[in-house]
């Protein structure tokens, strides 16, 4: 039977850039066992004593070591090898589809309200699509430089070439797509992950986790990007389109109208898909969390889809009916939200350690605008209590808005009641989506089974 040290002596080693102690580095006198060096080892699935020193190896080999919690070339910091590989394109795809979608059929809506003399909803829609593209790409921009001074690792710098590449895009204010074509870029080119300079394995893995977290940090930022841009261009602009569609009447082109119904179908898509892929981000980038699978992210954006959808349409025709009226719901709405938010004592703005209440208050505001949408959960902690709360009001003003709007709309036009119908039947099936994925799919009840079974046993 092949002992250790003749198994070892058949597997590859490499030296580590650290040398070991001058007590292991002394002449030993005795008689050697083997031409191959001694391997201080440990049994495979089991922990280390802490008194272990690591430092003491001068030469591993990689499929006998076990690594530490606490360092750098944990294996479990390389389990997102697997998330960002060619089976993981399939949601950057998505998200450019979405993008490119809803961009295009929006200045192809606008296009077609200029050449039909509605100057002010032209104006409205390309006001919408300039304003999100000019605070994304600044931002974006912004977080690659400030990540560019704050990366501490040669393997994470990027030559001029990419510089001016990054430049011209944000320029275009083609941020966002180019941030898309380069986490594409990265999934499938799997090289950049591996060392072809024969360097050791400490440092290869050092290499290895470098790049995988600045990956994963652009995947982060990429996400919050796309939700940024979706509430900022894709929100009102569906309202706004759905307010302009309630104003048709059967004299208009049924092209124009058909235009403007695909302009809004893209932004409630785009706007449902960048909040179902920006959970699925976190979600993807948290170490030890289950990950999400297809069904879960079909439900995620059916929620989403139908949420927002029978919310847009409440505020559109509600609009339609008594016009800036709409201005004083929002601003309450968002009032007691922006409250909400700031009774939950976020820490979005801290700098080592301290927090800049001033930026927290308007990091706050901003979150309570997206709540006239959405509910977004700021805080790592449970939400049954808080998607019922909001909902429950949500609920509650969707049935007030659609009576007033009931009240005065004009009985013969033909969506008096599927308009109605569609409202709260849309609203019942997101609820219903909701409940579906927090039963079935989400992380936390599979992991509490786990617990369970694992405590029974």
């Amino acid at each position: 039977m092949i002992n250790e040290v003749e198994l070892l002596e058949e597997l590859p080693y490499y030296r580590t850039l650290q040398k070991p102690p001058h007590h292991h580095s002394q002449q030993h006198h005795g008689p050697p066992l083997s031409s191959a060096p001694h391997y201080p080892t440990a049994p495979r699935g089991l922990r280390m004593d802490p008194s272990y020193d690591e430092t003491a190896i001068a030469i591993i080999a990689p499929d006998i070591r076990v690594p530490q919690n606490n360092n750098p070339l944990s294996i479990s910091t390389l389990e997102h090898c697997e998330q960002y590989s060619p089976l993981g394109c399939l949601d950057i795809l998505m998200s450019i589809m979405c993008y490119a979608g809803d961009l295009g059929s929006d200045l192809v809506v606008c296009y077609v309200l200029f050449a039909e003399k509605r100057i002010l909803w032209a104006a409205l829609t390309a006001t919408f699509v300039l304003l999100s593209s000019v605070v994304v790409n600044v931002l974006s921009i912004h977080w690659y430089i400030r990540n560019q001074r704050n990366s501490a690792s040669v393997y994470t710098s990027v030559s001029k070439l990419t510089w001016v590449v990054r430049s011209l895009f944000h320029i275009l204010f083609m941020g966002l797509l180019y941030r898309y074509l380069y986490l594409l870029f990265k999934c499938l080119c799997r090289d950049h992950l591996e060392d072809r300079e024969h360097r050791s394995v400490m440092e290869a893995r050092k290499r290895k986790n470098a790049i995988l977290q600045m990956t994963i940090k652009d995947d982060k930022q990429t996400a919050t990007l796309c939700l940024l841009h979706s509430f900022l261009e894709s929100a009102p602009q569906l309202i706004l389109q759905l307010y302009t569609l309630a104003q048709r009447t059967d004299r208009d082109s049924q092209i124009i109208v058909f235009i403007q119904g695909a302009c809004a179908a893209s932004s409630l898509f785009q706007l449902a898909w960048s909040i179902t892929s920006y959970n699925s981000t976190l979600h993807r980038t948290m170490m030890g969390k289950k990950k999400p699978n297809s069904v879960g992210k079909v439900l995620q954006f059916l929620w989403h889809f139908c949420t927002i959808g029978s919310r847009a349409c409440t505020l559109a025709l509600f609009t339609k009916e008594y016009h800036f009226w709409l201005f004083p719901f929002c601003i309450g709405h968002w009032g007691i939200m922006t409250i909400w938010v700031m009774h939950q004592q976020t820490r979005f703005c801290r700098k080592n350690g301290d927090l800049h209440q001033c930026k927290e208050y308007m990091c706050n505001m901003v979150v309570g605008v997206a709540y006239v949408i959405y509910y977004l959960n700021v805080k790592a902690e449970p939400t049954r209590y808080k998607y019922s709360a909001y909902y429950a009001i949500v609920f509650a003003e969707n049935c007030a808005l659609m009576t007033l709007w009931f009240l005065r709309n004009d009985p013969g036009v033909w969506y008096h009641i599927p308009a109605l119908v569609a409202v709260f039947s849309s609203f019942a099936s997101g609820i219903v989506f909701m409940l579906f994925y927090y039963g079935f799919c989400h992380r936390t009840l599979k992991q509490t089974n786990e617990k369970r079974a694992a405590h029974c046993c």
